[in-house]
């Protein structure tokens, strides 16, 4: 329903046009600059949630300067903890990439406020919210008063911050506690006016409330004009002996009548201001679905018409603007098992490819070519490494960091290795699965740490039974074999016996297959590059399960497939078509859901080529082949 007073409804439409489009864009800017606050000071509790630094580094505009931002986004992705060794590394990076040394002085001086652990117990201390502040209101002033850049926008973040200055100094506390930081945030975020749906020069201004018009004005459009939008008078819950102590100690309690006068003189200031006309909007139905009614004021101004006169008063949206306008989308690409690039356009292989690119290489070389050739990407809205993928990288990077320290050296006793374990995940931990360390993650934690050692402690067991040690662990090797670039970096390489092995979270039965089929294809590159014959396999660390092809030096589950050897030629033949294809601008999607055709389940070595089994599900390209309209 509309409820308007003698404005034209041609007026009307175009009003109405300018407000909505006007509006929408400075709500959403609006809410970026809101959301710097509560993310800000999210970030001071420690364990630092790893989910708001992505959030902050996400933002289209931030207290982050945008090239670090993406740095920092990418050391999330690979460890998602504020203060990795990915991140600190790409933090000091960022900041020797800023040529002006005082620039770089306050970009580091603002970040190192604002990626700090600032509070290590349940209370925030008040000196720690005050420099978090002062940061943010910095920078804020310095964007604000940089010429051409709209300084009206910045406003909601200022009155923003100063408000929360203003509660928080209020309470007169050393240190707030977490509901309570919350809830000054909330009240702060409230007292801050959205920013003009139009500049006061193009004609158009904006008030946060109606009382705030203060002279005549022409004509006056109230958006929202809804019964939920009016305040409401607030009744005290004390008791009458609480409330008259309170009264003896100078406070004041206005009058429930007082208030709801003062609310009504406030609300007609837009009908007596309006020297032309006024237009007021009332949806028909609020955001969560519920009918909305008009505001109060309708019921005064009514109240003084016949009905007749209210009904020529009110009238539904115009159908130049309620119409529905139908956007033509564009065509989601459809699966094909091949795609055609222009003829003249080269697809080659950079000049080294690791493992895992030549795995992709094989398996779809659709997908290959979007991510290394286009360098498409998800961005730093990606989602954060978390289940298997973070456990197995955690549980790699505690026991390859103990094997490390035993290269070309003695190896620890099993028991010792994982006493250390233990101690380096509690120590480390934080910095690599901020996530696991997080409250109400502790039965996790427990199970994980309890995993790593138990997992720890039977590697070194099955390398001091065999009388293994450790040559290499996460060296980077760069070789041409048989007219291929390839680099690669083995999780562990071990002698006497001579054995490439490759630490994996689960899956035991699949990397089972692969070295019976001949699927393992990085650990047989890795055999490549280290230029003389070794076994291969899987440590599952999950399961404590170690899976040897090769080698029977070990205690450990024996597995007869093809040598290395074999897998390398087979994946060297599949190259070469694959190449072929790339030359006639062919780019085949072994994923595509076509024709009934389906890709192939295992990695396997077929009549003498490697066939690669792509996984789709891993893959953000996976709408092309059809993935979304199978699931």
């Amino acid at each position: 329903q509309i409820f308007l007073l003698a404005l034209p409804e041609i007026l009307l439409a175009s009003a109405l046009q300018m407000v909505i489009a006007s509006f929408t864009r400075s709500f959403k800017e609006a809410q970026t600059y809101l959301s710097f606050l509560p993310l800000v000071i999210g970030l001071g509790w420690a364990p630092q949630d790893p989910h708001l630094a992505q959030e902050l580094l996400a933002l289209d505009e931030s207290p982050i300067p945008p090239s670090m931002a993406s740095r920092l986004a990418r050391a999330l992705k690979q460890w998602p903890a504020v203060g990795s060794t990915s991140w600190n590394d790409s933090l000091s990076k960022g900041l020797d990439s800023i040529p002006e040394e005082d620039r770089r002085r306050r970009v580091s001086e603002r970040l190192g406020v604002i990626f700090s652990a600032s509070a290590n117990t349940d209370e925030f201390p008040a000196s720690e919210l005050d420099r978090r502040l002062t940061a943010l209101e910095t920078w804020a002033k310095g964007k604000a008063n940089a010429p051409d850049n709209g300084a009206a926008r910045w406003d909601c973040l200022l009155q923003q911050l100063a408000s929360f200055r203003k509660l928080s100094q209020a309470t007169g506390m050393a240190s707030l506690a977490r509901p309570l930081v919350e809830k000054l945030i909330k009240a702060a975020t409230a007292q801050a006016s959205q920013p003009p749906v139009h500049v006061a020069q193009a004609g158009i201004g904006s008030v946060a409330e109606p009382g705030a018009i203060l002279a005549p004005v022409r004509r006056v459009v109230w958006w929202n004009f809804t019964e939920r939008s009016a305040p409401s008078v607030d009744h005290s819950m004390l008791t009458p002996e609480e409330k008259a102590a309170l009264e003896a100690l100078g406070c004041e309690f206005p009058e429930p009548a007082v208030q709801a006068a003062q609310f009504s003189r406030a609300w007609r200031r837009p009908v007596q201001m309006a020297s032309d006309s006024v237009l007021l909007v009332c949806p028909r139905f609020g955001a969560d679905g519920e009918p909305e009614a008009p505001h109060p004021l309708w019921d005064e101004i009514t109240s003084r018409l016949s009905s007749e006169q209210t009904a020529r008063l009110t009238r539904d949206l115009p159908p130049s603007v309620a119409t529905n306008r139908e956007v033509p989308g564009l065509a989601l690409p459809k699966p094909r098992l091949e795609w055609h690039v222009d003829p003249g356009v080269a697809i080659r292989p950079p000049d080294r490819l690791s493992p895992s690119s030549l795995e992709l290489l094989l398996g779809n070389p659709l997908y290959w070519v979007l991510q290394y050739r286009g360098n498409l990407s998800s961005g730093a809205s990606e989602a954060l490494p978390e289940g298997p993928i973070l456990l197995g990288r955690v549980s790699h990077e505690i026991a390859g960091g103990l094997l490390a320290g035993c290269v070309n050296k003695p190896l620890l006793d099993p028991d010792q290795a994982a006493l250390l374990a233990g101690r380096r995940f509690d120590e480390n931990g934080p910095a690599m699965a901020a996530d696991l360390f997080m409250p109400g993650r502790e039965s996790e934690r427990a199970r994980l740490r309890s995993i790593v050692t138990r997992a720890v402690r039977d590697l070194f067991a099955h390398l001091h039974e065999a009388g293994a040690s450790v040559s290499a662990v996460e060296e980077g090797f760069e070789a041409t074999i048989d007219g291929v670039g390839l680099t690669g970096r083995p999780d562990i390489v071990l002698s006497h016996p001579d054995i490439v092995l490759d630490m994996k979270w689960g899956r035991a039965d699949d990397r089972r297959k692969e070295l019976e089929e001949g699927g393992a294809l990085q650990l047989s590159i890795y055999v490549a590059l280290l230029k003389r014959p070794h076994s291969i396999g899987y440590y599952i660390t999950s399961r404590q399960r170690l899976l040897v092809a090769g080698s029977r030096s070990f205690d450990s589950v024996r597995i007869e497939g093809p040598t290395p050897g074999e897998v390398w030629d087979a994946a060297r033949v599949a190259l070469v078509g694959r190449l072929e294809q790339f030359g006639r601008g062919i780019v085949e999607d072994t994923c595509a859901l076509t024709g009934g055709a389906t890709p192939p389940k295992r990695s396997a070595l077929v009549e003498g080529r490697l066939v690669i089994a792509p996984k789709p599900d891993w893959s953000p390209y996976g709408f092309i082949s059809g993935g979304l309209e199978q699931s």
